[in-house]
């Protein structure tokens, strides 16, 4: 990286230098998402992916339950002592 004269800041490149490309932690975001072909999955692998995410959401939502329930044991708790 090339220092230059007069310009504010340590390391700025010169402009034959820059490009006017994405960053290289975007560039596969400039290929359409649609492909032309079908993803090349098996009926394994789907199944497998499938009950997984099953399994997280399950998990999710019994954790979501049991804050609730804790929240709700927590509110009777402080309403009881200030009555």
């Amino acid at each position: 990286m090339a220092i230059m004269e007069g310009m504010i800041g340590a390391a700025v490149l010169p402009p034959q230098i820059r490009t006017s490309n994405m960053s290289i932690l975007t560039h596969h975001l400039d290929r359409p998402f649609a492909s032309e072909r079908p993803a090349r999955i098996s009926e394994a692998r789907k199944a497998k992916l499938k009950d997984l995410a099953l399994g997280a959401l399950t998990l999710l939502s019994m954790g979501s339950v049991l804050t609730a329930l804790i929240a709700l044991k927590t509110a009777i708790h402080v309403w009881h002592m200030h009555a």
